[in-house]
């Protein structure tokens, strides 16, 4: 008896689950944490070199100011940058490189 009552009481579950569409917590995994990627301008960098006291021939690494991504609005500093940092777009990356800098990837 007690069988057939969870067997029953399965297929009722089973039935309301499709005609309502209700099948738990679908995005459940999904965290915004994922996605976190804070970012800086160029033109942030050279505010930050001010604040810091750093030398321009110094190793910058943004990752230590709590930036993941250097992004390229603004203006590079006449002096090679050596940079340190997880993603780089484009427009930075070239304008670093042809101000005789490097960029360098972080895991």
């Amino acid at each position: 008896m007690l069988v057939v009552n969870t067997i029953i009481g399965f297929y009722l579950i089973s039935i309301i689950q499709i005609i309502l569409k209700k099948t738990g917590m679908r995005r459940f995994h999904y965290t915004k944490q994922k996605t976190y990627c804070p970012s800086i301008n160029l033109d942030g960098i050279s505010s930050y070199i001010e604040k810091s006291c750093l030398n321009e021939s110094d190793t910058i690494d943004i990752t230590r100011w709590g930036f993941f991504k250097l992004l390229g609005k603004g203006k590079v500093p006449t002096k090679p940058l050596i940079v340190k940092a997880k993603i780089f777009s484009k427009k930075a990356q070239m304008k670093i490189i042809k101000s005789g800098g490097i960029c360098i990837l972080l895991p």
